[in-house]
């Protein structure tokens, strides 16, 4: 009885967890939402839709999918340690999943992913979820490598766009910095190291100590499989090649709507975009939904004065056309996992 119980109020526990991660999602989407559309006028919004030659904003979304096909090989690379037997073309399948999910509720595509491969390829998950964290660390570590960068040559714009912003990426990745120093060091110790680590931790607090080792063993976990140069160079090409195709994905849009002959805009441009669009995906709201409008139409107008309007309708173009690729790519997918799921717990 005892023990029933005890698994109700973990149950409700998680319940409402969930419902108040969803609650303050739908919420910063709406706020985000309002503050770039309230005061649009909307007939000029849809006459620029209209206006809009087609064939970038199809090449763009097509590269969006692409991109998944090198983000798939860098997982599998992450993953060999566990098995060897994983197809491209099945971790490709999950990434998409991924983010159709991503697209519904923020973070769960994650999850999904896991689930999806595991069972395709049958393997302990905590390895999968493992590879999963390592490779989000990689994608936050790019992001803000890409951010110093176009920091570099946009400081006054940035600080004049999205004040406060500047301070806050350079803290964020002088912390992930020092965070893959430490990982490194760890990863050549191992857990003599993590366990050194989490006796000195303890000294301050317990908690935390158990859940930096925890942290520390999945990613010793995730990084298992990179033991060769082939491996690490595997990471480098195939992260750059992903971050390649975000970029032209926002690069050939730019000649749907005539960006590149009215402004000039460059692909160096579109590395700007790109970096600061992805600032508004990190925020979580499903698929970046008003997040990535704010940040992507305020880069084109505050940078490279672009109207509002033009600016406006090429961030809400583009990602509705990725938003659309992922759940026609993805979603059929992610359905069957769902209902596969919802059977299994019904026997």
């Amino acid at each position: 009885m005892l023990k029933k119980i005890t698994t109700l109020k973990l149950a409700t526990y998680l319940l409402m967890k969930t419902a108040l991660k969803a609650a303050f999602s739908l919420i910063l989407t709406g706020v985000f939402l309002w503050i770039t559309f309230h005061d649009i006028d909307w007939q000029s919004l849809i006459q620029t839709f209209q206006n809009t030659a087609p064939a970038g904003i199809i090449g763009g979304a097509a590269l969006t999918i692409i991109s998944c096909l090198p983000r798939a090989w860098r997982w599998r690379i992450l993953l060999t340690s566990v098995s060897k037997k994983i197809r491209i073309s099945s971790a490709f399948k999950a990434v998409l999943i991924a983010y159709a999910g991503n697209n519904i509720f923020p973070r769960a595509g994650e999850f999904a992913r896991v689930v999806a491969l595991t069972r395709m390829h049958p393997m302990p998950v905590g390895s999968v979820v493992a590879s999963v964290i390592v490779e989000r660390l990689l994608d936050m570590l790019t992001l803000l490598i890409f951010f110093a960068v176009v920091l570099v040559y946009t400081r006054d714009k940035i600080a004049h766009a999205f004040p406060g912003l500047e301070s806050i990426g350079i803290l964020t990745l002088i912390g992930l910095l020092v965070a893959f120093t430490m990982l490194i060091v760890l990863s050549i110790y191992g857990d003599h190291g993590i366990k050194k680590l989490e006796q000195l931790t303890s000294r301050i607090s317990p908690t935390a100590a158990q859940k930096v080792s925890k942290l520390l063993h999945a990613f010793l976990q995730g990084m298992a499989g990179v033991k060769s140069l082939e491996g690490y160079v595997g990471i480098f090409v195939s992260t750059l090649l992903t971050n390649l195709c975000y970029v032209l994905s926002i690069y050939l849009p730019f000649y749907s709507f005539g960006f590149i002959e009215q402004y000039n805009l460059t692909l160096f441009d579109a590395l700007v975009v790109m970096v600061l669009a992805s600032v508004g995906v990190v925020i979580p709201t499903p698929g970046g939904t008003g997040t990535y409008h704010f940040f992507c139409s305020k880069t084109l107008y505050l940078f490279y004065g672009i109207p509002e309007i033009q600016a406006l309708a090429f961030a809400t173009v583009v990602h509705g056309a990725a938003f659309v690729s992922f759940f026609i790519f993805g979603g059929p997918a992610l359905f069957r996992l769902l209902w596969t799921q919802k059977k299994e717990a019904q026997i």
